[in-house]
């Protein structure tokens, strides 16, 4: 770790309506700027044997550029969150690179250059970031779930679909497309295809939306089990 005394702690602030929607945010990364690609080449011997990067668009180019030529080199999977639509563009050299990229709407919108105003749009949009090289494609669609897109090995032949979220009571969406994020890097480390992987992921988010704070403190792999389970009782 390294310390920057003389820049603040990276913040965000959400403002919430009754209903758990985020009205509006702000926040301030500054401090982002201090992971440089001088400081990334001390920290190689700790990255090196990664089973995973894992990365946002909050990371100045420069350090992207770094990560993911040491991503290439080491044979590392890559994934990322595009964190806003305004930042997304930073990762936009590197996608033939990305195993697995996690975008919403706008996001999915402003990389792959289509407009994405419905359902159409937003398989073409998965299919154009498939074809610059993404391997996983998620888009994130609030309480509708996902539409994925993914290669099949070893034809490289695209699987695709929509995937519907859990139904749950929301109390605060801050969170939400983390705890998706990290649930999708779990299915990865079970060795499980993205179709397979994604109900557990959509749970990890269904409990976070459920938490007043942006993490779910109970947010265990049995809590998730616990919670599929239940919704599949549910159905029955």
């Amino acid at each position: 770790s390294r310390m920057a005394p003389e820049e603040a702690t990276s913040s965000y602030l959400s403002v919430h309506g009754l209903g758990g929607d985020m009205a509006v945010a702000v926040n301030d990364m500054r401090i982002m700027r201090c992971i440089t690609p001088q400081w990334l080449t001390t920290q190689a011997p700790r990255l090196r044997g990664a089973q995973a990067l894992v990365l946002d668009c909050n990371l100045e180019p420069p350090a992207l550029a770094w990560l993911m030529g040491f991503a290439k080199d080491e044979s590392v999977p890559v994934f990322v969150d595009t964190v806003s639509a305004a930042k997304c563009q930073r990762i936009k050299p590197f996608l033939a690179q990305v195993q697995t990229l996690k975008v919403n709407r706008l996001e999915a919108g402003v990389l792959s250059g289509v407009p994405v105003e419905d359902d159409a749009g937003i398989e073409v949009a998965a299919r154009r970031l498939h074809e610059q090289g993404v391997r996983n494609v998620v888009i994130s669609l609030g309480e509708r779930g996902v539409y994925w897109r993914a290669t099949t090995e070893p034809s490289q032949v695209g699987a695709c679909g929509w995937k519907t979220a859990p139904p749950c009571a929301v109390a605060n969406v801050t969170g939400a497309g983390d705890a998706l994020m990290a649930g999708l890097v779990h299915a990865h480390m079970r060795h499980l295809a993205l179709e397979t992987g994604l109900p557990f992921a959509l749970a990890c988010a269904a409990l976070t939306l459920q938490a007043e704070t942006a993490n779910n403190p109970g947010l265990t792999v049995a809590a998730v089990e616990q919670f599929l389970n239940q919704s599949l009782n549910q159905r029955a």
